[in-house]
C-alpha cells in the first residue's frame, strides 16, 4: 500500500514591535518568518504596539507577558486571522511575547 504525503501548511506569520502605540514609528524589533511557535521574545518596556502579518491561510497570534521568559500568565492576546495585518496597541507594560503561526 502506497503511503499518502501530505504537505504541511504554506505561509509564514511575521511580527514587529513599536514604540508608539499605532505601528506608525519605525519598528524596534521584529521576528518574521516564522511557523508554529516562535522562541520567547524579550521586549523593552518602552514598547506599547505590535503589528502581527499573515502570508497563507492560518491565523497568526501573540501572547503578551508582563514578566520576563514568558512566563505567569497571559496578559493579553493579539493575532490577525482575517485580512493579513493587525496592529494592537498593549494595555500595560510588557517584557516578553510569544507568538504563534497555524498553532
Amino acid at each position: 500500500m502506497a503511503t499518502l504525503a501530505t504537505a504541511g501548511p504554506t505561509g509564514s506569520g511575521n511580527v514587529w514591535w513599536h514604540t508608539c502605540g499605532n505601528c506608525k514609528c519605525a519598528d524596534s524589533g521584529s521576528y518574521t518568518g516564522f511557523h508554529g511557535t516562535s522562541p520567547c521574545l524579550p521586549i523593552d518596556q518602552s514598547i506599547r504596539a505590535v503589528g502581527l502579518t499573515r502570508s497563507g491561510s492560518k491565523q497568526t497570534t501573540c501572547s503578551i507577558f508582563t514578566s520576563d521568559n514568558c512566563q505567569g500568565p497571559v496578559a493579553q492576546s493579539v493575532g490577525v486571522a482575517g485580512g493579513t495585518y493587525a496592529c494592537t496597541a498593549f494595555n500595560q507594560n510588557a517584557k516578553s511575547i510569544r507568538c504563534y503561526y497555524d498553532v
